[in-house]
This record gives structure tokens, C-alpha cells and sequence, in this order.
């Protein structure tokens, strides 16, 4: 009976030692390792938050960069840091095609400065002057101070056009062009007035010089000039003549073609 009763005490001891025991653990676990774990969760998916914005930030640098280069590339377009002369020639042939002309002969003046002083000062002398006389009242044609550094290209051509409106179309097109371009200089004489309907009108002859700007001040924008846009190659080994039509190699015959403006 007795050891029966022993039995029983220790069956109880045991499952309040166990009970005791399991309250203990559960009570450390909440009070001291749960909330370790709950931070090291926290920190992980703050961890995760920050790569994926690190990650957005970077791409929207790269894209920002990429943006900043191609609209660099772009203003260079209107104004290089080069000379860049085939790319003013590529806008002369292109006005020279839409307007039905033809560049008889053509001079380019590289290194020009862009910001004449002298000039300057005489024109703000003139607009006094036209101050004065006017009782007050202004240029509207004063000349415009231009940055520092600016430099210019001038091209000085004779042109041949069909008609006047030619002319001007070839005008508009250089002034129009991508290429900033500004026409400095013009001069034509007319033509022999036609009297009677057997005559056919001349050609208009007429001499254009023409400004193109640059600014090789900003030296950080080299590698990020244009690329040229110029025509494939047309492959021919003869510039006047198809290749059908050249001689048969040991002829002595020759052919001379003449190219009319």
C-alpha cells in the first residue's frame, strides 16, 4: 500500500517536474530565443528590401546614364565639339538634291573664331545710332553676343539653280538643316532676260557662304560624337560610265563623258 502511495507521489513529482519543466522552456523560448529569431527575420527581409532597391537605384542609373549619352549624342547632331566637315558636306549634298541645284565649286575655312569683337562693337554703335534718330526705339536686327569658345566652319560655294524659287528652296534647306548653319553671304546676278520663246532660261549662278559652328571646349563629349550618316558605298570602278559600258581590255578606243551641272 505504502509503496503503491510512493509510486503514485513520484508519478505526480515527475509529470510537475515535466510540466515545470516544458513551462521553463516554453518560457525561455518566448523571453529569449523567439525574439532573436523574429529580429533575424526582421533584418532578413530588411536585407532583401534593401538589395531590391539597391537594385532599382542602380538600373535607374544606368538607364539615366544611358539617356544623358544618347541626348548628348543627339546635341551633337545640331552642334559637335569637332569641325566635323563631312558631316556639313553630307547636309550641303542633301540641300543640294532637294532643291534641284548643283555646288559648282566649294572652300572650307576651318578654325574660325565665331565671336567677333570688332563686329560686335560696330553693330552697338549702329544701334546707337538708330536709337538716337528713332527717338528711343530699337534694333530688332541687333547682333547677338555668341557663347565663349564658339568656333566656325565656313564654306564658301558657287551654286547653279534652274529657277529662283531653286535657289531659295537650297537656301532654306542649309538653314533648315540638321547641322546648325547659318548663310552669311549671298550674291547672284540675273539672268539674260528671255525675249522671245526660242530661248531657254539660263542657269542661276549665284555664290553662298555658309556658317557651321562647333565648340571644342568640351573636350569630357569627344567619345560621344555621332556617327556619320553617309550613303552605302555605290561599288563602282568607273565614277562616269556603268561598268557595261567601259572598253574591252586591249581596245585602244576610249570614251570620254562629259557631266553637265
Amino acid at each position: 500500500m505504502a509503496n503503491r502511495a510512493f509510486t503514485k507521489k513520484q508519478t505526480i513529482i515527475f509529470l510537475l517536474a515535466l510540466l515545470l519543466g516544458a513551462s521553463l522552456v516554453a518560457f525561455l523560448y518566448f523571453k529569449l530565443l523567439y525574439p532573436v529569431q523574429n529580429s533575424v527575420d526582421i533584418k532578413r527581409s530588411e536585407l532583401e528590401s534593401e538589395k531590391k532597391m539597391a537594385e532599382v537605384l542602380m538600373s535607374k542609373g544606368n538607364s539615366a546614364q544611358e539617356t544623358t549619352f544618347e541626348s548628348t549624342m543627339e546635341l551633337q547632331k545640331h552642334l559637335p565639339v569637332k569641325p566635323l566637315v563631312e558631316q556639313i558636306v553630307l547636309e550641303l549634298e542633301k540641300a543640294e538634291i532637294t532643291s534641284n541645284s548643283f555646288i559648282v565649286s566649294m572652300n572650307v575655312h576651318e578654325d574660325e573664331e565665331a565671336a567677333p569683337g570688332e563686329e560686335q562693337e560696330a553693330a552697338e554703335a549702329e544701334e546707337d545710332l538708330n536709337h538716337q534718330d528713332t527717338g528711343g526705339e530699337q534694333d530688332e536686327n541687333s547682333s547677338e553676343v555668341l557663347p565663349k569658345g564658339l568656333k566656325k566652319v565656313d564654306i564658301e560655294m558657287t551654286v547653279q539653280s534652274l529657277t529662283y524659287q531653286d535657289l531659295e528652296n537650297f537656301i532654306a534647306a542649309l538653314e533648315n538643316s540638321v547641322r546648325i548653319m547659318k548663310v552669311t553671304d549671298l550674291k547672284f546676278n540675273g539672268g539674260v532676260e528671255i525675249m522671245t520663246i526660242e530661248q531657254n532660261p539660263e542657269r542661276l549662278s549665284y555664290s553662298v557662304t555658309v556658317s557651321a559652328f562647333y565648340h571644342p571646349g568640351l573636350t569630357d563629349l569627344i567619345k560621344e560624337l555621332p556617327p556619320m550618316d553617309s550613303p552605302a558605298p555605290a561599288k563602282k570602278t568607273n565614277p562616269f560610265n556603268n561598268d557595261s559600258e567601259l572598253p574591252e581590255p586591249g581596245n585602244s578606243t576610249s570614251e570620254t563623258s562629259s557631266i553637265e551641272p
